[in-house]
């Protein structure tokens, strides 16, 4: 309770704490950011800020804001989707 642990291919673990607590600091950076997450109902949504500025995403380094929606479809099935957001580099998400 408490907590959501993916595990991705290469065994590249993200433990995302569903506390409510705040984000780290801002000057503190992590190879896969910063996440917290909460449900909205059958919706697990994930918001991750303080990427390593040695970790791009589509182009963009500095100040993105990552929104992950992981929807329980049935009990075979998620439908993910992925807002990158960085006004430095794009004029939407």
């Amino acid at each position: 309770p408490g907590w959501v642990v993916i595990v991705r291919e290469r065994l590249d673990t993200r433990v995302i704490p569903l506390n409510g607590g705040p984000h780290l600091d801002p000057d503190i950076r992590q190879w896969n950011g910063d996440s917290r997450g909460h449900w909205e109902g059958h919706t697990l949504v994930v918001e991750t800020t303080s990427l390593s500025k040695k970790t791009h995403c589509f182009g963009s380094f500095e100040s993105r804001h990552i929104v992950e929606l992981f929807t329980c479809i049935d009990a075979d099935m998620i439908n993910y989707e992925l807002t990158v957001e960085d006004s430095m580099t794009w004029t939407r998400p």
